[in-house]
């Protein structure tokens, strides 16, 4: 990563990547000012503290931490949306989040996870999905479907999600990012699957009270024709962990083919380092 893309992606000041000299760090700034002055004015102050560390701040600094917008900024709201941007093979992907939503109003589907940053990535150096249907399940901000269409690596995706918010947003963040999709609500152990060639999914094994209906709609998917799963999902629970595959080794054949700790993939994307284990399922009947 170099700094515009860590500065984009709101890594946070401490874990910035220092900018090199011929990055217009200026630009960068001026690009994500409208969206989140708070954190361009965290971000300036380190550089400047790291910078006085190692002898003297250049005057842009300064300057640059005086722009009113600056000066003045306020930490976000949690009910305030920020714009962030992930780049993911050769995209660049728009994401509007409200990252701290999930204390402040009790939902997940507003702020991007990690397992859905590896499996986006992940798919970029697989061919597993080309001239393919794609639905994501549990879609939140729609990044593993996004990556896919505008990176060409599927012909189509249905973005679908629990949360009927989540899904009235997603016609806006396509639109942002170029792309063409449809979304629509999709319960789980309730709703038919549409019929789709691959269905794509990330941080959908949470707990353990949603196993059983993730697996129904599971089946569902591969009783309207879906050939292939493909689940990303984060080990913060070995427990949760354990109930997941004992599901799918009761009802499917399963293996996993990739994992974050041990990945030879090179990741373009910033993950905090007490990130857990991700590993990405590969799903057949």
């Amino acid at each position: 990563m170099d700094f515009t893309t860590c500065v984009r992606q709101r890594v946070p000041p401490k874990w910035i990547i220092k900018p090199k000299s011929s990055e217009n760090i200026e630009e960068t700034f001026q690009s994500v000012l409208p969206h989140n002055p708070y954190y361009v004015k965290k971000v300036i102050g380190k550089l400047i503290q790291d910078a006085e560390n190692e002898g003297e701040a250049p005057e842009m600094l300064y300057e640059m931490y005086c722009w009113p917008q600056v000066l003045q900024a306020k930490e976000l709201k949690p009910t305030d949306t920020d714009i962030v941007a992930y780049k993911v093979g050769s995209a660049q992907i728009w994401i509007p989040e409200t990252p701290r939503l999930i204390s402040g109003m009790g939902t997940t589907g507003l702020r991007t996870w990690e397992a859905s940053l590896f499996l986006s990535e992940y798919f970029v150096h697989e061919a597993f999905l080309v001239n393919k249907s794609v639905l994501e399940l549990g879609c939140g901000t729609g990044l593993v479907g996004i990556s896919l269409l505008k990176n060409k690596l599927c012909e189509s995706v249905i973005f679908t999600d629990g949360d009927i918010g989540v899904v009235e947003k997603m016609s806006n963040i396509l639109s942002h990012n170029g792309v063409n999709g449809n979304s629509q609500q999709l319960l789980w152990g309730e709703s038919q699957v549409p019929s789709v060639d691959i269905l794509v999914a990330a941080d959908v094994t949470y707990d353990i009270s949603v196993l059983p209906s993730l697996r129904e709609t599971l089946k569902s998917a591969f009783s309207s024709g879906c050939q292939q799963i493909f689940i990303a999902a984060t080990i913060r629970n070995e427990d949760t962990i354990s109930a997941w595959e004992n599901e799918l080794t009761n009802h499917f054949k399963w293996s996993v083919i990739a994992s974050k700790n041990h990945s030879n993939i090179n990741l373009q994307c910033w993950y905090p380092p007490q990130t857990p284990d991700i590993k990405i399922y590969s799903i057949e009947i």
